[in-house]
């Protein structure tokens, strides 16, 4: 530790040691001279980022191993990936429950042995000059004995290593995200964890072939950003215990919401920046009688459209959404409301006070926080999320 704290402090004397040999040599023009020591400086900026957060990882390592603590993320700013020495030194906390790190490959992570307790791990993205892990790697997780939730964000991982993760029959929580790249076409390659509850196939290029592999245990499904079309989000009719599932950006309109219709177990859907009309399929969920929490933040949802909203909604999110204080009145019906957003909409005061019959709400959100107190005579116990000077929340309903 301590040799690498005089390594980061040497950095700075040797990039002025440069600086000046590059400055007196005369073979050189000015303007060479100076690509030279700009070109010397970078390198020399990137060793010392790389060193202090070397000393940053071995700092919280050494922390957590004294404190026992369950939890623990290491960062890494380095074009390469994090070396091997320092991984090792991660061997052997035994309470570690957590684990967050850095893209490593198949040889830095063997050096992670002996995490007996070991039930959560997730990898950062992936970038230029960072080794990927193979499926080789993949397999190697089965060593920690208690993993049950692994997450990886633009991991870079190749087919073979994601069908390599069809393998971890123990897994409650999967997320690949950010990887079209490791998936074929085709079903996805996990119907064989028949534990997995919880599933993130974000950005991965996922199509409507690919939603025969996932296995029938599901209970939560992100499909945000993947080119699924109405037709296989109808195919989800066959997971039985599907609860929630996340959409954002997938083009999908009302006939979208008319395919998750068939889908009756559904209990959350979370749609977000959707196109345009999506609104007006809002009726066809109707029938979906344990539905209980809908999100619709950019949807373009209307007043006229709010009608279609089912009457068991408990939690609903219209954020960024063209609502006015006629659509707040049409709230009204939702006798069991207990959570509303409405940030980012048309609603004002007037639309606030039509909200008096819903005698559950609890937590109102919205830009203006003093047009929600309208409601505290009948609702003292109404929270209101507090509002930053720039219109950000710093509290919302949770």
């Amino acid at each position: 530790m301590k040799k690498l704290k005089t390594f980061v402090a040497g950095l700075a004397a040797l990039a002025c040691a440069v600086s000046m040999a590059a400055a007196q040599n005369k073979d050189l023009s000015p303007q060479q001279s100076k690509d030279q020591i700009k070109r010397l400086e970078a390198v020399i900026r990137r060793s010392s980022r790389a060193a202090s957060s070397q000393v940053r990882a071995e700092q919280a390592i050494v922390s957590a191993r004294r404190t026992s603590a369950p939890s623990l993320e290491l960062q890494w700013v380095g074009e390469k990936s994090l070396p091997g020495s320092v991984l090792g030194r991660i061997s052997g906390l035994a309470r570690l429950k957590s684990l967050s790190l850095p893209p490593i490959s198949d040889t830095g992570l063997a050096r992670v042995r002996n995490l007996p307790s070991l039930e959560s791990l997730q990898f950062a993205p992936c970038r230029g000059g960072s080794a990927a892990m193979t499926a080789r790697g993949v397999r190697a997780l089965k060593r920690f004995p208690k993993l049950e939730r692994l997450e990886f964000y633009d991991s870079c991982l190749g087919p073979r290593a994601v069908a390599a993760l069809g393998e971890m029959t123990a897994l409650t929580r999967l997320s690949v995200t950010g990887d079209p790249s490791g998936f074929k076409p085709g079903p996805v390659p996990f119907q064989k964890l028949k534990a997995l509850k919880m599933l993130g196939l974000r950005q991965d290029g996922i199509r409507d072939a690919g939603l025969a592999g996932l296995p029938s245990s599901v209970e939560s499904l992100d499909l945000s950003e993947d080119p699924v079309t109405p037709r296989g989000l109808r195919a989800l009719a066959r997971l039985p215990r599907l609860q929630m599932i996340i959409l954002s950006r997938d083009h999908l309109g009302a006939r979208g919401l008319a395919a998750l219709a068939a889908v009756k177990s559904l209990q959350v859907i979370q749609a977000d920046n959707e196109a345009a009309g999506f609104g007006r399929g809002l009726h066809f969920l109707k029938g979906l009688r344990r539905l209980r929490q809908i999100g619709l933040t950019n949807d373009g949802v209307k007043d006229s459209e709010l009608a279609g909203l089912p009457a068991s909604i408990e939690n609903l999110s219209l954020t960024g959404d063209p609502i006015t204080d006629a659509g707040a009145a049409a709230l009204a019906r939702l006798k069991g409301l207990r959570s509303l957003n409405l940030s980012g909409t048309r609603v004002g005061p007037a639309g606030v006070a039509a909200l008096a019959p819903l005698k559950r709400l609890h937590c109102l959100q919205i830009d203006d926080p003093r047009a929600a107190k309208v409601l505290l005579r009948s609702h003292p116990h109404l929270r209101i999320p507090v509002v930053k000077a720039g219109g950000g929340i710093t509290r919302d309903c949770g």
